[in-house]
């Protein structure tokens, strides 16, 4: 991702490694139309 799309942020927030990846993978979906997740457990139940 290039450097000037990154945003400063101020909030500190304790987060598991599950939620950390969940929100980490969303963000770069809703950045780039070529990033995708496939795989076993992939979905809203998984």
């Amino acid at each position: 991702m290039p450097s000037d799309t990154l945003e400063a942020v101020s909030e500190i927030r304790e987060l598991s490694y599950a939620e950390a990846v969940r929100e980490a993978l969303g963000q770069a979906m809703e950045a780039d139309e070529r990033v995708f997740l496939f795989g076993e457990d992939v979905g809203v139940y998984g």
